[in-house]
């Protein structure tokens, strides 16, 4: 049997212009969400960052959300643990890293009500062992991260759960 796990990483910039995000919305943010909401058999893995919500709300773009919203409530999407400003996590202090994960946080769990943690991504999906070993310590149950962050061979006959 084969395992394959779809991840989406929704994300703009803090600086982002209204209208530009306003065209992502309408042509591909609103068009991938109403086609989960089609298709009762599909689940997905879905990173938004604390910003991103914001600025959806900032920008009226509110029905957005209420579609994440609806979808995370029927189990469709698995919204991640990030880090709220996407800064490359190893680069920063730890103290911060634990800080942008928390104020990340506390906005999803405003927003997302079913919401508690399972995966995590890293911004960019740079890890250290000292990013890693937090969020588990605070009880995410996965992270994706590219090959290159394992300095040994990578195992490809087992399911990490």
């Amino acid at each position: 049997m084969i395992y394959w796990s779809l991840l989406l990483h929704m994300y703009q910039p803090t600086f982002q212009d209204s209208r530009v995000l306003r065209r992502i919305d309408k042509e591909c943010y609103k068009p991938l969400l109403r086609m989960l909401e089609e298709h009762d058999n599909v689940k997905i893995s879905l990173n938004i960052n604390a910003v991103l919500i914001e600025m959806l709300y900032e920008f009226d773009l509110s029905d957005t959300i209420e579609i994440l919203q609806n979808l995370e409530s029927s189990n469709k999407i698995e919204i991640t643990g990030t880090a709220k400003f996407h800064p490359i996590l190893p680069l920063i202090p730890q103290r911060e890293s634990e800080h942008q994960i928390e104020i990340n946080e506390e906005v999803v769990k405003n927003e997302f009500k079913q919401w508690k943690r399972g995966g995590f991504f890293p911004p960019e999906m740079s890890i250290s062992s000292q990013v890693a070993k937090y969020i588990r310590e605070i009880g995410y149950k996965w992270v994706i991260m590219g090959g290159i962050a394992c300095p040994v061979d990578w195992p490809t006959d087992q399911i990490y759960t």
